[in-house]
């Protein structure tokens, strides 16, 4: 697939598909819960560290951080966090620093919308 790198960079609304996770955990909704607890609770440090990675230029870091919120975020489902994240994964591989930058510049909108979906996905079920 050889599509130019810049169309991955549009910023599309956040989804996370709870019915991934759910089938992932073998229907155990309070499993599900626990797990998108933690994704709240560590995801916006991972993005902060991520930010700071990208600032600093150290594409050794990226890599890795994108690498584990990859796994994060594909385990919710969040198809198109996880394309952007891989995608900024493999610029980071390559040394690629300006298209990390560029790309991470276009993903942190989404990905900041990604955890605000799920935190209120979770203020939903907690209310039922």
């Amino acid at each position: 697939m050889n599509e130019p790198q810049h169309e991955m960079t549009n910023v599309l609304p956040s989804r996370f598909e709870p019915g991934h996770l759910l089938s992932e955990v073998g229907d155990d909704h309070e499993a599900m819960t626990i797990l998108l607890e933690i994704f709240i609770a560590t995801s916006p440090d991972m993005l902060l560290d991520l930010a700071e990675a990208v600032e600093d230029g150290s594409t050794t870091r990226i890599r890795e951080i994108a690498h584990s919120f990859k796994g994060s975020t594909g385990a919710l489902g969040a198809s198109f966090a996880t394309a952007l994240l891989h995608r900024l994964e493999e610029h980071a591989c390559r040394g690629d620093q300006a298209a990390c930058t560029e790309l991470f510049s276009s993903a942190r909108s989404s990905l900041l919308s990604l955890i605000d979906d799920v935190r209120s996905f979770v203020q939903m079920e907690c209310r039922r």
